[in-house]
This record gives structure tokens, C-alpha cells and sequence, in this order.
């Protein structure tokens, strides 16, 4: 199966990085570390749904606590407000855990981090007009877009491998178990 998801891995990995340079615009690591979270949850029927749930709740919270942070609800520093929203932001992520929605704590995580990474890294996104456009200008929108794809790339890796897996089938050396 190695090999199966290796030279799956290959050509959709190819193919999602030439468009991601061809027809830039999405943050493609966004898209990868959602395929990643993908394949790290497991070959249940629910994982897709439940990868881009989680991530969703994750850009959402990560985007209000932006809102909060810009809005200097608290008296403080950034860097301290910050802090402070983050602080309060980690146990409503590991206490969603309990709603099967929202069950993959890291892809939770990916998505919170993702989106602030996105927001602190690309100049005038950390802005009120950016975070409440209803357009791509928008971080939510962005990200959120960039990790569909990559739950999508991560779903057509795993598919492809099965298909390369059942051709690879009685050929010695080419279809170990691992």
C-alpha cells in the first residue's frame, strides 16, 4: 500500500502544486495541512465531513478572536490581548471535542493556527475592512476555500492509492501490507 499511496501522493501532489503557482491566490500550505489532517484522521466514511467541520470551527474562532483583537475589547497590548484571547479560545477547542462534529481536536487547531498565521503574515488582512469583507479579501473566506481544497486533494490521494492498490495487487515487491 506504501508504494500505491506514494505514487498516489506524487501526481496529486504535482498536480496541486502547479495550480496553486499557476493560479495563485490561495495559500497553498492552508491547502496541504488540510490534506494532512485528513490523512492523519483516519479511512472513516465521516473523516472529510468532520476534517472540514472542525477546521471551519477552528477559522471561525481564530477570526472572532482576530475581530476581538483589533477591536481592543481589552486594555491591554496586543501581544497580551492576544495572549489573553488565545488563552480562552484553547479550552473552548478542547471542550468542542465532545460534539462528534467537532471530534478532530488538531484539525481544530489547524484551522485556528492556519488562519492566524494567514492573518499575521499577509500585509492588511489584520484589519477590521479585510475581516468583515464578503469577498476573498476576507482571511475566513480564504482559508476556509484553501482547506476544502486540501480535504479534497487528501480524499483523492487516498482514492487514487486504493485504484493503484487493487492494479498493484500479486505483483511481488509492490503491494506490502505496511
Amino acid at each position: 500500500m506504501l508504494i500505491a499511496y506514494a505514487i498516489s501522493g506524487a501526481i496529486i501532489g504535482a498536480i496541486a502544486t502547479w495550480s496553486f503557482l499557476a493560479f495563485s491566490g490561495l495559500p497553498a500550505w492552508c491547502a496541504f495541512i488540510a490534506w494532512a489532517a485528513l490523512l492523519h484522521s483516519g479511512s472513516e466514511k465521516s473523516v472529510p465531513s468532520k476534517t472540514i467541520s472542525c477546521m471551519c470551527f477552528g477559522v471561525f474562532l481564530s477570526w472572532g478572536m482576530a475581530v476581538a483583537l483589533i477591536s481592543n475589547i481589552l486594555p491591554f497590548s496586543t501581544a497580551i490581548n492576544g495572549a489573553i484571547l488565545v488563552a480562552a479560545a484553547v479550552p473552548l477547542i478542547i471542550a468542542s471535542s465532545r460534539w462528534s462534529a467537532l471530534s478532530i481536536t488538531p484539525a481544530v487547531f489547524y484551522g485556528f493556527a492556519s488562519t492566524f498565521g494567514f492573518l499575521v503574515q499577509t500585509p492588511g488582512k489584520l484589519s477590521l475592512p479585510a475581516l468583515t469583507e464578503h469577498g476573498f479579501n476576507n482571511p475566513a473566506i480564504v482559508v476556509l476555500m484553501s482547506m476544502a481544497i486540501g480535504v479534497a486533494l487528501g480524499y483523492l490521494h487516498v482514492k487514487l492509492a486504493s485504484i493503484f492498490y487493487e492494479s498493484l495487487k500479486g505483483r511481488p515487491g509492490l503491494t506490502s501490507t505496511k
